[in-house]
C-alpha cells in the first residue's frame, strides 16, 4: 500500500495539472497580452504531449529499476512547475508545461506497472476503480483549487503550491520504493516512430486548434500531413519487432469499442472543462472560485461512480459497466 501511495501522488498531481490552468487562462491571457487559441496551448498543449509520449512510456520504463525511473520523473515534474512559476515570457511558460507533462505520461504507466504486480487478477478491477476515482477526482479538483487560488493569490502559486508535494513524494520513493515492479530489459526503441507519432498528433492538434484563423488551403495541407504521417506510424508498428504501440489489440472488438466509447467521454468532458471557465469568466464575468464550483459536480458523480462501477467489473464482467455507462454519455 505505501508503494501504490507513493506511485498515486506522482499520478494524481498528473493529472490535477490537466485541468488546473482551465481557470487561469484568462488571467493569463492578460498579462502575457495572448489570444484565445495562443494561452489554449498550455493545456491542449500539455495532453498532446503527454499523449505522444505515453507510447514510447512503456519501453522506457524498462531501461531503468522502478526506483531510479520515478525519482528521474518526479525531478523533471519539479523543474517544469518551478519553470512555470517564474516564467518571464510565454514562450517559457510553455517550455514548462512541456517538461510538466513528458513527466506526467510517465506517471500513469508506473502506477499501473505497480497494480499489475502487486495485486492478483481478481482485486485489479476495485484497484482500477480506485485509481479511475483519483483520475475524475484530481481534474474536478483542479478548476476550483484553480479558482480559489487565482482569486486570492496569483496564478503562479498554481504551480508554486506543487513543488512540497513533490518534494514529499521524492523523499517517500527514496524511503520505501525499495522493490522493482518491472524487468530492466532495455528494448530497443524505434526512434523513427516516436517520432512520427509526435509529429502527427502534434500537426493534427495544431490544424483542429487553428481551424478558424488559418487559411483553408494551409489547414488542408496541415491535416493532410498530419494523416499522413500518422499512416506512416501505423504500418511502421506492424512491421517493426518491438512497436511502440502494440496496434494488434485493436483486431479484438471488445477493445475497440472500448477505446471509441472513452475517447468520445474524454472528447465531451475535457472540450466543455476547457470552453466552460472561458464561457463563466469572459462572458458572464463570474469569479474563479465560482467558475470551479460550476465544473465540480460532473467530476464529482465521476468520481463516486468510478469504484462502484470497478466492483461491478469484478462481479459482473465488462458488459454491465459499458452499457450504462454508455447510456448515461448519451443521455
Amino acid at each position: 500500500k505505501t508503494i501504490i501511495a507513493t506511485l498515486f501522488i506522482g499520478a494524481f498531481f498528473g493529472y490535477l495539472n490537466d485541468t488546473l490552468l482551465n481557470v487561469a487562462l484568462t488571467p493569463i491571457m492578460k498579462d502575457f497580452g495572448v489570444d484565445k487559441t495562443t494561452v489554449q496551448w498550455l493545456t491542449t498543449g500539455f495532453l498532446l504531449v503527454m499523449g505522444a509520449f505515453t507510447p514510447i512510456t512503456a519501453n522506457l520504463i524498462q531501461w531503468l529499476d522502478t526506483k531510479k525511473m520515478l525519482l528521474l520523473t518526479q525531478a523533471t515534474f519539479l523543474l517544469g512547475s518551478l519553470i512555470c512559476a517564474f516564467a518571464p515570457v510565454f514562450p517559457l511558460l510553455i517550455a514548462g508545461r512541456m517538461v510538466q507533462a513528458v513527466s506526467a505520461a510517465f506517471f500513469v504507466p508506473l502506477l499501473f506497472n505497480g497494480v499489475m504486480a502487486i495485486y492478483p487478477p481478481q482485486k485489479r478491477g476495485t484497484a482500477m476503480g480506485v485509481i479511475t476515482m483519483m483520475f475524475t477526482v484530481a481534474p474536478a479538483l483542479g478548476p476550483t483549487l484553480s479558482g480559489i487560488i487565482i482569486d486570492h493569490t496569483h496564478w503562479r502559486f498554481l504551480f508554486g503550491f506543487t513543488i512540497p508535494f513533490m518534494l514529499v513524494a521524492m523523499l517517500l520513493t527514496g524511503k520505501y520504493l525499495n522493490v522493482n515492479l518491472t524487468t530492466v530489459t532495455r528494448p530497443k526503441i524505434d526512434i523513427l516512430s516516436a517520432v512520427l507519432s509526435v509529429l502527427g498528433l502534434g500537426m493534427l492538434v495544431y490544424a483542429c486548434s487553428n481551424f478558424a484563423t488559418m487559411p483553408l488551403a494551409a489547414f488542408a495541407a496541415l491535416l493532410a500531413a498530419s494523416l499522413g504521417l500518422t499512416a506512416w506510424f501505423v504500418r511502421c508498428q506492424f512491421r517493426i519487432a518491438t512497436p511502440l504501440l502494440n496496434l494488434r489489440a485493436f483486431q479484438y472488438a471488445q477493445f475497440r469499442y472500448s477505446v471509441m466509447i472513452l475517447s468520445a467521454a474524454s472528447f465531451l468532458f475535457l472540450g466543455l472543462e476547457l470552453l466552460m471557465p472561458m464561457y463563466t469568466q469572459q462572458v458572464l464575468l463570474l469569479t474563479g472560485t465560482a467558475t470551479g464550483l460550476i465544473l465540480m459536480p460532473a467530476s464529482i458523480a465521476q468520481a463516486v461512480a468510478a469504484p462502484l462501477f470497478g466492483r461491478l467489473l469484478d462481479k459482473k464482467g465488462g458488459r454491465f459497466v459499458v452499457l450504462p455507462a454508455a447510456c448515461a454519455m448519451v443521455g
